[in-house]
């Protein structure tokens, strides 16, 4: 058996393949072609237009990512960034054609016929792939094949390269992984088990998890609003604090995962009765808990938590300390606004101290490239935060003209020492994003607020219900980042120690 195909055996099992598809679907017929990204979209792309070079005028396509529908990730291990899918067709009572590479195992035509079941019902289904090496592990078979390769040994791979990915065509049969394209950026990993902060991220890893909550934001747009990417898993939420937003946005993200979610609550548990934070965790550890969501007054307490649990632990705020996926959700929402942070300059504004949505986002926004300034009244801003990297400044009337986002800070009472600033009304006038300091803003201002909201204290409604607000945005966001978050550490879970 040859072990590599030239350019010329793929030109023509691409003509085997699409001579069956054409005797099976007739020109005036509207057929719907679906590639599995990466190479099968590459191909779907090629039939298609074949298609209409040949008279076919009735043909869509579209592109489908299947990461987050294999049952067999345990055994990949933690991949890629999952891709985007996109697929704006009228699927339902129409057929269509699911295409990809290399048929070979089985599982991914078995997980994208899964995928496709989210987004209608065609009147038929067919597959179609390049090359077929048999061998399977689910009972699939292609409707339509270019090239069969029988007796390929287990322990080899067929990869499939084309011109417009990989500067030519040719088939290989290697024992070795793919390589990357010529040229082409193998996709970072992550390997964090855990999410304790931004602090300790690099650049690059916090530009990884926003570009795979990227691929979880589509989730939310489909008529089902579900993947099967954390069916098994149990997420436990364990808030040592009062939440809302955070609670919520970590439970409806782990539910679209199709995680199994248990909420626990520190009124009424046995932390009532004295029971430590690490034996409260070691018993939900116990009854085969997979992550931990951990949100809790004192600082470290998630850190803590990641050296005696064997489970991930994401911290969803941790005293004064981090919150991490709200800065990784701030960082999504300004990159969305603006098409990237680098160069942007951010004033986060209020109550610093006791802030940690300032300590995340100050970490995550100087990462990636953003200047920070940091405002609010010294007994709420130390002079150590420059020590990080931040401009500080005590009159937000100094800065509020050449900023281009505005991160407002609700005043913390309860975590606030007596006598921090003297009335609320000397702060408002002091450092409140009222409507004439808005009017001194850039026209194209980004104004952005954590929430909850105190209205007429740190912001003014009409400003917080405007155009230039994302406060909304950053709650639409949040659940996309957090299903990211949620995912990744669980795959890196799986990585030996």
């Amino acid at each position: 058996m040859k072990s590599q195909f030239d350019p010329s055996d793929v030109a023509a099992a691409f003509d085997q393949l699409f001579a069956q598809i054409t005797a099976l679907f007739p020109q005036d017929q509207y057929l719907n072609v679906v590639g599995i990204r990466t190479r099968g979209s590459i191909l779907a792309n090629r039939i298609v237009a074949r298609l209409r070079q040949g008279g076919y005028t009735l043909v869509d396509h579209g592109v489908i990512d299947v990461t987050m529908y294999r049952d067999d990730l345990a055994r990949l291990g933690p991949r890629g960034v999952v891709g985007q899918t996109r697929l704006d067709l009228d699927i339902d009572g129409k057929p269509l054609l699911l295409v990809d590479d290399v048929l070979s195992t089985g599982r991914t035509l078995r997980a994208a016929m899964d995928a496709i079941a989210d987004f209608g019902r065609p009147s038929v289904l067919k597959t179609a792939v390049l090359v077929d090496r048999g061998g399977r592990e689910v009972p699939i078979s292609a409707d339509h094949t270019g090239l069969t390769l029988a007796n390929v040994p287990a322990d080899r791979r067929i990869n499939v390269r084309f011109r417009e990915l990989d500067g030519k065509d040719g088939i290989f049969i290697t024992a070795d992984a793919p390589k990357p394209a010529d040229g082409a950026v193998p996709a970072a990993q992550w390997k964090h088990k855990h999410l304790l902060g931004l602090e300790d991220l690099t650049a690059d890893e916090i530009n990884f998890v926003l570009n795979t909550a990227d691929s979880f934001k589509e989730v939310s747009t489909r008529s089902v609003k579900k993947v099967p990417a954390l069916r098994g898993r149990v997420v436990v939420n364990a808030f040592f604090e009062d939440s809302t937003r955070t609670r919520m946005s970590f439970s409806l993200a782990a539910e679209r995962l199709s995680a199994d979610v248990l909420d626990f609550a520190s009124q009424g548990s046995s932390v009532s009765k004295g029971e430590t934070l690490i034996d409260t965790a070691r018993t939900i550890e116990a009854m085969g808990v997979d992550i931990i969501v951990v949100r809790h007054k004192a600082a470290g307490a998630a850190e803590v938590l990641s050296r005696t649990c064997r489970c991930s632990i994401v911290n969803a705020g941790d005293g004064a300390h981090e919150h991490p996926t709200q800065g990784l959700l701030d960082l999504y929402t300004i990159r969305e606004r603006f098409g990237g942070v680098k160069g942007l300059k951010v004033a986060i504004v209020g109550d610093i101290a006791n802030s940690r949505v300032a300590r995340s986002d100050l970490w995550g926004l100087q990462k990636l490239g953003a200047e920070v300034i940091l405002v609010g009244p010294p007994t709420l801003l130390p002079k150590a935060f420059e020590s990080l990297g931040a401009r500080v400044c005590h009159r937000l009337d100094d800065v509020i003209g050449e900023v281009d986002a505005i991160q407002m800070l609700r005043v913390q009472n309860e975590r606030m020492q007596a006598a921090q600033f003297p009335t609320v009304r000397e702060f408002t006038q002091l450092f409140g994003l009222t409507w004439d300091r808005f009017q001194r803003c850039k026209k194209d201002v980004f104004v952005m607020h954590p929430g909850p909201m105190n209205r007429g204290i740190e912001i003014q409604s009409d400003i917080a219900d405007g155009e230039q607000s994302g406060i909304l945005k950053q709650v639409t966001n949040g659940l996309a980042v957090r299903m990211a978050v949620l995912y990744l550490v669980s795959q890196a879970s799986q990585l030996p120690d």
